[in-house]
């Protein structure tokens, strides 16, 4: 991942009871980087989780194709920057 190259900042999506979240906590805190967790409601929707991500300057985002193919069709149609993310 090259996580040593950038400022590690991981949108939280996942469950706490899933594991999925253990890696991406583990991942986080070891590269002394910030866990941004999203409420619930904000997660199915674009437009706030667009939000989230500018607002916390995102670095790292993992999602399923389910919520990450709308959210890129939203950043797509309103034609968004998230050239941080790069």
């Amino acid at each position: 991942y090259r996580l040593d190259q950038f400022p590690v900042r991981l949108l939280q999506l996942a469950s706490f009871s899933f594991d999925v979240f253990v890696g991406d906590i583990a991942r986080t805190l070891y590269n002394g980087g910030t866990m941004v967790i999203v409420p619930k409601d904000d997660r199915i929707d674009p437009s706030r989780l667009h939000h989230w991500i500018e607002r916390e300057r995102v670095t790292i985002f993992e999602s399923t194709p389910a919520l990450i193919v709308p959210f890129l069709e939203y950043v797509h149609e309103q034609g968004l920057d998230m050239s941080w993310m790069e």
